[in-house]
């Protein structure tokens, strides 16, 4: 299925991380030189804020406010800003659930690394006996869907996680 994304001209970075996003959304194939548009407004907003996590930008609203702006144009704009500060964007190494935890209760999502760093998802919320992670590749159900909101387990998130973390603060 990756297929998709490869046939696309994405020739840099943020707009291949933006297409990636999408198509784990469900829009398998997508005209880079179409309106935005063609994606729903909750696609769009997810889609550009796990780049901004994982990317280190804060993307300001009124990029997304012109629905006639190519998805090119978009991650083009996108591409200009400048990354966050470093007391912005806070990288943490080998920390605990309890870092997480204290993230999350600040409102901080953290961009997560799993399996030996094969993979990243962003850890949003936690209870008394799992953790919320937003991971629409992973299938915790075993149904062979996947989920933007997976809740984990916290004995299975600790077999996985790489106790790797970037925490996105304002």
């Amino acid at each position: 299925m990756l297929n998709t994304l490869n046939s696309q001209q994405a020739d840099n970075h943020i707009l291949f991380t933006l297409l990636f996003f999408l198509y784990y959304q469900g829009i398998e194939t997508i005209d880079i030189n179409s309106p935005i548009s063609q994606i729903t407004d909750d696609q769009l907003i997810i889609a550009v804020s796990l780049l901004e996590t994982l990317h280190g930008i804060d993307v300001p609203d009124e990029y997304l406010a012109d629905k006639t702006k190519t998805i090119r144009k978009l991650s083009d704009e996108i591409r200009s800003i400048p990354k966050l500060s470093d007391t912005e964007f806070q990288t943490l190494r080998k920390p605990g659930l309890r870092e997480l935890k204290a993230a999350i209760n600040d409102g901080c999502p953290v961009l997560i690394s799993l399996f030996g760093d094969e993979h990243y998802s962003a850890f949003f919320g936690y209870s008394r006996t799992h953790v919320f992670v937003m991971n629409p590749s992973l299938d915790f159900t075993k149904d062979g869907v996947g989920s933007l909101g997976c809740t984990v387990r916290k004995d299975r998130f600790g077999k996985i996680w790489d106790r790797w973390g970037i925490v996105v603060s304002e």
